[in-house]
Protein backbone atom coordinates (compact mmCIF):
# COMPACT_ATOMS: atom_id res chain seq x y z
CA UNK A 1 0.00 0.00 0.00
CA UNK A 2 2.89 2.11 -0.19
CA UNK A 3 5.84 3.52 -2.09
CA UNK A 4 9.52 4.63 -1.55
CA UNK A 5 8.29 7.89 -1.02
CA UNK A 6 4.55 8.04 0.34
CA UNK A 7 0.82 6.01 0.36
CA UNK A 8 -1.50 4.81 -2.03
CA UNK A 9 -4.53 6.88 -2.18
CA UNK A 10 -6.88 3.72 -1.51
CA UNK A 11 -9.29 3.86 0.75
CA UNK A 12 -9.00 -0.01 1.25
CA UNK A 13 -5.50 0.34 3.14
CA UNK A 14 -5.26 1.14 7.17
CA UNK A 15 -2.05 2.64 7.73
CA UNK A 16 -0.14 2.52 11.26
CA UNK A 17 2.22 4.93 12.72
CA UNK A 18 4.07 4.92 16.05
CA UNK A 19 4.18 7.84 18.54
CA UNK A 20 6.43 9.61 16.14
CA UNK A 21 4.46 9.55 13.46
CA UNK A 22 6.39 6.97 11.70
CA UNK A 23 4.73 4.19 9.05
CA UNK A 24 4.86 1.28 10.42
CA UNK A 25 2.45 -0.98 8.81
CA UNK A 26 0.16 -1.13 6.18
CA UNK A 27 -3.30 -3.37 6.39
CA UNK A 28 -5.77 -4.17 3.86
CA UNK A 29 -9.24 -3.41 5.86
CA UNK A 30 -10.97 -6.75 6.26
CA UNK A 31 -13.95 -7.55 3.29
CA UNK A 32 -11.65 -5.45 0.78
CA UNK A 33 -11.73 -6.91 -2.67
CA UNK A 34 -9.18 -6.19 -5.41
CA UNK A 35 -9.75 -7.43 -9.30
CA UNK A 36 -6.86 -8.92 -11.41
CA UNK A 37 -3.92 -6.12 -12.19
CA UNK A 38 -4.85 -3.91 -9.62
CA UNK A 39 -1.70 -2.91 -7.50
CA UNK A 40 -2.05 -3.62 -4.18
CA UNK A 41 1.85 -2.39 -3.35
CA UNK A 42 5.08 -2.23 -4.21
CA UNK A 43 8.48 -4.25 -3.98
CA UNK A 44 12.05 -2.65 -2.78
CA UNK A 45 15.60 -2.77 -4.80
CA UNK A 46 15.49 -6.39 -4.58
CA UNK A 47 12.17 -7.03 -5.47
CA UNK A 48 11.28 -9.42 -2.54
CA UNK A 49 8.27 -9.65 -0.96
CA UNK A 50 6.69 -12.04 1.93
CA UNK A 51 2.97 -13.16 1.51
CA UNK A 52 1.52 -15.08 4.21
CA UNK A 53 -1.54 -17.17 4.30
CA UNK A 54 -3.60 -18.09 6.83
CA UNK A 55 -4.01 -17.56 11.05
CA UNK A 56 -0.83 -16.56 12.14
CA UNK A 57 1.15 -19.35 13.16
CA UNK A 58 -0.87 -21.33 11.36
CA UNK A 59 0.21 -20.17 7.85
CA UNK A 60 0.40 -22.56 4.70
CA UNK A 61 2.91 -22.43 1.44
CA UNK A 62 1.91 -19.73 -0.49
CA UNK A 63 2.10 -21.56 -3.48
CA UNK A 64 -0.76 -24.26 -2.68
CA UNK A 65 -3.33 -21.29 -3.28
CA UNK A 66 -3.04 -21.86 -6.80
CA UNK A 67 -1.69 -17.98 -7.52
CA UNK A 68 -2.67 -16.80 -10.52
CA UNK A 69 0.43 -16.75 -13.43
CA UNK A 70 2.54 -19.11 -11.22
CA UNK A 71 3.94 -21.84 -13.73
CA UNK A 72 6.66 -23.78 -13.00
CA UNK A 73 7.70 -26.99 -15.26
CA UNK A 74 11.40 -26.34 -14.23
CA UNK A 75 13.26 -29.50 -12.51
CA UNK A 76 15.07 -28.91 -9.15
CA UNK A 77 18.66 -28.69 -9.15
CA UNK A 78 20.75 -30.93 -6.78
CA UNK A 79 24.79 -29.31 -6.75
CA UNK A 80 26.86 -31.35 -8.50
CA UNK A 81 29.04 -33.07 -5.52
CA UNK A 82 26.13 -31.57 -3.36
CA UNK A 83 25.32 -34.86 -1.07
CA UNK A 84 27.38 -34.40 1.76
CA UNK A 85 27.64 -37.11 4.42
CA UNK A 86 27.92 -36.02 8.07
CA UNK A 87 28.84 -38.42 11.25
CA UNK A 88 27.10 -37.57 14.73
CA UNK A 89 29.80 -34.98 15.80
CA UNK A 90 29.07 -32.83 12.01
CA UNK A 91 32.78 -34.18 10.41
CA UNK A 92 32.54 -34.56 6.89
CA UNK A 93 32.95 -38.96 5.51
CA UNK A 94 36.07 -38.27 2.98
CA UNK A 95 37.30 -41.76 2.82
CA UNK A 96 36.93 -43.44 -0.54
CA UNK A 97 37.21 -46.38 -1.51
CA UNK A 98 36.69 -48.26 -5.60
CA UNK A 99 35.61 -44.32 -6.10
CA UNK A 100 32.87 -44.89 -3.29
CA UNK A 101 32.21 -42.97 -0.17
CA UNK A 102 32.87 -45.12 3.09
CA UNK A 103 30.24 -44.57 5.90
CA UNK A 104 29.64 -46.43 9.60
CA UNK A 105 27.95 -45.40 12.11
CA UNK A 106 25.13 -42.83 12.39
CA UNK A 107 24.90 -40.72 9.17
CA UNK A 108 23.58 -37.24 8.72
CA UNK A 109 22.74 -36.34 5.06
CA UNK A 110 22.44 -32.53 3.85
CA UNK A 111 21.60 -31.88 0.44
CA UNK A 112 22.95 -28.72 -1.38
CA UNK A 113 19.38 -27.98 -3.82
CA UNK A 114 17.60 -25.15 -5.57
CA UNK A 115 14.54 -25.37 -7.69
CA UNK A 116 13.84 -22.17 -10.33
CA UNK A 117 10.14 -21.74 -11.96
CA UNK A 118 9.42 -20.29 -15.54
CA UNK A 119 10.75 -17.01 -16.29
CA UNK A 120 13.12 -17.34 -13.47
CA UNK A 121 17.17 -15.69 -14.15
CA UNK A 122 19.52 -18.01 -14.64
CA UNK A 123 21.07 -17.27 -11.25
CA UNK A 124 17.79 -17.61 -9.16
CA UNK A 125 17.38 -19.83 -6.74
CA UNK A 126 14.20 -21.17 -5.33
CA UNK A 127 13.64 -23.28 -2.06
CA UNK A 128 12.06 -26.85 -2.23
CA UNK A 129 8.54 -28.48 -1.20
CA UNK A 130 9.56 -31.85 -0.26
CA UNK A 131 12.93 -33.64 0.43
CA UNK A 132 13.60 -37.36 1.75
CA UNK A 133 16.02 -40.40 0.63
CA UNK A 134 16.40 -43.80 -0.33
CA UNK A 135 18.97 -46.61 0.45
CA UNK A 136 19.77 -49.09 -2.76
CA UNK A 137 21.38 -52.39 -2.65
CA UNK A 138 24.54 -53.18 -5.03
CA UNK A 139 21.25 -54.67 -7.64
CA UNK A 140 19.49 -51.70 -7.97
CA UNK A 141 16.62 -52.81 -5.59
CA UNK A 142 15.71 -50.79 -2.51
CA UNK A 143 17.70 -51.88 0.24
CA UNK A 144 15.55 -53.47 3.74
CA UNK A 145 13.43 -50.55 5.05
CA UNK A 146 13.95 -48.74 2.14
CA UNK A 147 11.09 -50.54 0.18
CA UNK A 148 9.61 -46.45 -0.44
CA UNK A 149 11.48 -43.27 -0.56
CA UNK A 150 11.39 -41.35 3.03
CA UNK A 151 10.12 -37.95 2.66
CA UNK A 152 11.30 -36.86 5.29
CA UNK A 153 10.68 -32.67 5.23
CA UNK A 154 7.97 -30.94 3.62
CA UNK A 155 7.37 -27.08 3.43
CA UNK A 156 3.68 -27.73 3.73
CA UNK A 157 2.86 -24.96 6.38
CA UNK A 158 5.37 -22.63 8.85
CA UNK A 159 6.08 -24.54 12.23
CA UNK A 160 5.52 -22.79 15.33
CA UNK A 161 8.85 -24.68 16.61
CA UNK A 162 11.75 -22.16 17.25
CA UNK A 163 14.30 -25.29 16.41
CA UNK A 164 12.45 -25.97 12.78
CA UNK A 165 14.58 -23.60 10.59
CA UNK A 166 18.01 -25.25 12.03
CA UNK A 167 16.60 -28.72 12.23
CA UNK A 168 15.49 -28.01 8.25
CA UNK A 169 18.89 -26.18 6.93
CA UNK A 170 22.52 -27.05 7.91
CA UNK A 171 24.99 -24.44 8.68
CA UNK A 172 25.98 -22.54 5.63
CA UNK A 173 22.80 -21.88 4.56
CA UNK A 174 21.26 -18.26 3.29
CA UNK A 175 19.87 -15.54 1.28
CA UNK A 176 22.73 -12.61 1.00
CA UNK A 177 21.46 -9.35 0.59
CA UNK A 178 24.76 -7.65 -1.07
CA UNK A 179 27.48 -8.63 -3.12
CA UNK A 180 28.23 -11.96 -5.27
CA UNK A 181 27.66 -14.48 -2.62
CA UNK A 182 24.68 -17.02 -4.07
CA UNK A 183 21.94 -18.02 -2.00
CA UNK A 184 22.37 -21.68 -0.69
CA UNK A 185 19.88 -24.01 0.55
CA UNK A 186 21.57 -26.82 2.43
CA UNK A 187 19.04 -29.45 3.66
CA UNK A 188 19.38 -31.75 6.68
CA UNK A 189 17.50 -34.52 4.84
CA UNK A 190 17.57 -37.07 7.79
CA UNK A 191 15.77 -34.63 10.26
CA UNK A 192 11.70 -34.25 9.29
CA UNK A 193 9.64 -31.32 9.32
CA UNK A 194 6.19 -32.17 8.05
CA UNK A 195 2.46 -31.67 9.68
CA UNK A 196 3.79 -29.01 12.28
CA UNK A 197 6.05 -31.28 13.57
CA UNK A 198 9.97 -31.11 13.55
CA UNK A 199 12.76 -33.42 15.17
CA UNK A 200 15.90 -34.49 14.22
CA UNK A 201 17.06 -37.81 12.71
CA UNK A 202 19.72 -39.83 11.34
CA UNK A 203 20.08 -42.75 8.54
CA UNK A 204 21.35 -45.59 10.79
CA UNK A 205 24.05 -47.74 8.68
CA UNK A 206 24.55 -50.46 11.36
CA UNK A 207 21.00 -51.33 10.68
CA UNK A 208 22.35 -52.50 7.22
CA UNK A 209 25.24 -55.50 6.36
CA UNK A 210 28.17 -53.92 5.05
CA UNK A 211 28.68 -53.52 1.52
CA UNK A 212 28.05 -51.59 -1.37
CA UNK A 213 24.73 -49.25 -1.55
CA UNK A 214 23.30 -46.00 -3.63
CA UNK A 215 22.28 -43.10 -1.78
CA UNK A 216 19.13 -41.69 -3.70
CA UNK A 217 17.97 -38.75 -2.80
CA UNK A 218 14.21 -37.10 -3.09
CA UNK A 219 13.80 -33.39 -4.23
CA UNK A 220 10.85 -31.93 -5.84
CA UNK A 221 9.16 -28.58 -6.02
CA UNK A 222 5.42 -28.21 -5.22
CA UNK A 223 4.47 -28.54 -8.70
CA UNK A 224 5.64 -31.83 -8.75
CA UNK A 225 8.97 -31.91 -10.68
CA UNK A 226 11.61 -33.93 -9.53
CA UNK A 227 15.66 -33.83 -9.57
CA UNK A 228 17.00 -36.27 -11.73
CA UNK A 229 20.63 -35.26 -12.05
CA UNK A 230 23.13 -35.48 -9.33
CA UNK A 231 20.43 -37.45 -6.93
CA UNK A 232 22.49 -40.67 -6.61
CA UNK A 233 25.64 -41.23 -4.62
CA UNK A 234 27.58 -44.44 -4.07
CA UNK A 235 28.59 -45.57 -0.82
CA UNK A 236 30.09 -48.82 1.23
CA UNK A 237 28.90 -48.96 4.63
CA UNK A 238 32.12 -50.45 6.87
CA UNK A 239 32.13 -51.39 10.14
Amino acid sequence: GRTRTGLFNDERLAPSFDDLGKLVRVRVKRGSRYAVGEAMGTTNAFNHVHLNVGWPREEINPLAARLVQFRDTVQPTIAQRGIHLLDSTGNEFKTRARGRLTVTGPVRIVVDAWDQADGNRSDRRLGLYRLGYQVLGSDGHPAPWFGEMRETLRFDRLFPSEDAARLAYAPGSGIPFFGRRRTRFLYEVTNEMRNGAARAGVWDTDALAPGDYTLRILATDISGNVAIGNRDLAVTIVR
